[in-house]
């Protein structure tokens, strides 16, 4: 409706040229109408402006939608506002203030969205999107594109939501998703068919070929510029129909069809022409320069590659090539052999060179590898030897750490056997001085009893009395050797009792090798036999010994629990273990002994170890 009444508003007033050209007076004319009404006068500014001159001239919109601007303000028309500073937005965007078009673009944003008009927003959203895509900010660019895909189908407009859809598509087509690219293109082009939008169709056709360039499924992507053109025919539409030649062009000459490249590009080189558009100008010289050459028509290849320096910033660029292509043109024209032979010969030459300088490029490299090869083998034989040496050295001293420990452990004993020994003669001698002072004179009075009964027995006095004190004498000599007997049984160790001893072990060996002892008891009030005592003694201390010399264990605990039938012993420790499934008792690591001496007590081991954890040996002794 409002394309209708702008239509005919033109019309009316006349002062639209067949070229588009609007008059200033023109413009002042429509704004001082008042046969309509003032928001149709700004929606009917707003559509010239737009079509008009934003693409060819933006400093011209520029000032007339300012003049726009003051109109919507005076008349209070929020709406036409927020379209006037769109299309200000655009038209500065044209002339390539883009920070100053996003500021604008964001202003009409705000107004859209307070009058909760979802079309405006949709199409600031997409216009937002295109500004961040020219900065290739190319995620900022998808996310206002969504937003405006959103609001385009909120307002049931199909125009900018197929725009936007166009938009999605390229935005994966820039970052070389051509695979998430083609689905928008399909969209857009199945709406646009859905309302008869063929301008929108023909531009989403054109890029979905481009796409399937990309994919170098030429069948479909001709086919897609082909359904392009005809729409671009249709409408009348230059400016699509010169990029769809372009795009022609482009695949033909990837496809080396030189036939449909000189066709394509003719036509789209006229259109360019029409449009003066330079850089297409360009694109489509080069082409037909390429096509003419490839065809060996060296004149109109020439004529083109003259024609399209012209819009080139630099002659240096194709300088090479243009006088490689006279050489080919003076070639055909004179046949001269000479110059084929003396070409050919410095090819073959430059060829030769070329062969040996890589060759020897060759040999370098090899040279190089050899030699980082050799060097890395001698830095990793050092390194080798090195580790080796310092294995070797710590090997020793952990020997020499264990043969430290050895002696120690055996200067311990010898220091136990010297006490024991030194003990045995004291007690000899107390023995024996006890024997002569106290037994042996009750016997030497037993003695005199008897041979003073030898002597009464003949005379036969009072023999009775005799007999006593002699038998009285002989039982105190026999109660004297056996408390003797019995503090003899009591040895060295049995003197302080078992606990005492084993806890003196364990402060004696702790410290060796880091090594820290740690002794729990249970039910230890009553004291053991003594020779038990000295045999529980000997066990532990062959165990802890063991733990010394192999284990390399950091802790260690010993476990003494008195029942009322037998005594249970634990030795553990957090050291490096064995494999106790395929232990032999005489394979020399210590427990040889601690078994016999079981063994002789009647009791049980068990050794609970593996490699890499620790050791447990349990002990039970019948009481």
């Amino acid at each position: 409706m409002r394309k209708k009444y702008l239509l005919l508003f033109v019309i009316f007033c006349g002062n639209i040229s067949l070229y588009g050209q609007v008059s200033k007076d023109s413009i002042n004319s429509i704004l001082e109408n008042t046969t309509i009404t003032d928001s149709l006068r700004a929606n009917t500014l707003n559509q010239v402006i737009l079509e008009h001159f934003t693409d060819s001239k933006p400093d011209s919109a520029i000032v007339l939608v300012k003049k726009l601007l003051d109109f919507t303000s005076e008349k209070k028309l929020e709406p036409q506002k927020a379209d006037a500073i769109n299309t200000f937005a655009n038209s500065l965007l044209h002339k390539g203030e883009v920070a100053e078009a996003l500021s604008k673009y964001e202003e009409s944003l705000l107004l859209y969205q307070k009058l909760k008009d979802l079309k405006g927003e949709g199409i600031v959203l997409n216009n937002i999107g295109k500004i961040y895509k020219l900065r290739w900010n190319f995620d900022e660019a998808e996310k206002y594109y969504k937003q405006a895909l959103k609001k385009s189908k909120e307002a049931l407009d199909t125009v900018n939501e197929a725009g936007t859809l166009t938009n999605l598509g390229n935005i994966n087509l820039t970052r070389f998703k051509v695979d998430q690219a083609i689905p928008y293109y399909l969209q857009a082009i199945q709406l646009c068919k859905k309302i008869n939008f063929k301008k929108g169709e023909g531009i989403a056709l054109l890029n979905l070929g481009i796409a399937y360039t990309r994919k170098e499924d030429y069948e479909k992507s001709i086919a897609c510029y082909d359904n392009a053109r005809l729409i671009a025919l249709e409408l009348n539409n230059k400016n699509n129909l010169v990029h769809v030649y372009e795009a022609l062009s482009s695949t033909y000459f990837q496809i080396k069809n030189y036939n449909n490249v000189i066709e394509t590009s003719k036509q789209g080189l006229e259109l360019a022409n029409q449009l003066k558009r330079t850089s297409l100008q360009k694109d489509f010289n080069y082409y037909l320069y390429e096509a003419y050459k490839a065809k060996n028509n060296y004149n109109k290849a020439l004529y083109h590659y003259e024609l399209g320096i012209q819009y080139l910033d630099s002659l240096d660029i194709l300088e090479t090539e243009k006088r490689l292509l006279q050489f080919e043109f003076d070639k055909q024209k004179l046949k001269d052999s000479i110059v084929q032979v003396e070409k050919d010969y410095k090819t073959q030459l430059a060829f030769d060179k070329e062969i040996e300088q890589k060759q020897a490029e060759k040999r370098y490299l090899l040279i190089g590898f050899f030699g980082l090869f050799v060097v890395l083998s001698i830095i990793i034989f050092l390194v080798y030897k090195n580790t080796k040496k310092k294995q070797q050295l710590v090997e020793k001293e952990r020997q020499i750490e264990l043969q430290k420990t050895e002696k120690l452990l055996k200067e311990q004993e010898l220091n136990t056997i010297d006490a024991m020994i030194s003990g045995q003669e004291k007690e000899r001698q107390r023995l024996a001085s006890e024997l002569h002072d106290s037994v042996g004179a009750t016997l030497a009075a037993a003695k005199l009893q008897f041979e003073h009964i030898q002597k009464q027995k003949e005379k036969g006095k009072e023999i009775d009395e005799l007999y006593t004190k002699t038998a009285s004498l002989l039982d105190d000599a026999y109660k004297e050797v056996r408390t003797m007997a019995h503090e003899k049984n009591n040895g060295v160790i049995a003197k302080k009792g078992l606990l005492p001893a084993i806890k003196n072990l364990a402060k004696n060996v702790s410290g060796i090798n880091n090594l820290s002892v740690e002794v729990v008891h249970f039910g230890l009030e009553k004291r053991l036999e003594n020779s038990l005592e000295i045999s529980i003694f000997r066990i532990i201390q062959e165990l802890v010994t063991n733990i010394i010399k192999h284990s390399q264990a950091t802790e260690a605990t010993i476990s003494i629990t008195q029942h009322d039938n037998s005594i249970n012993i634990i030795v553990e420790d957090n050291g490096v273990g064995f494999s106790s499934k395929n232990l032999s008792f005489t394979s020399g690591i210590g427990l040889s002994n601690v078994e016999k001496r079981i063994e002789q007590l009647l009791g049980t081991l068990e050794v609970d170890s593996n490699p890499g954890k620790s050791t447990t040996a349990l002990i039970d002794i019948p009481l």
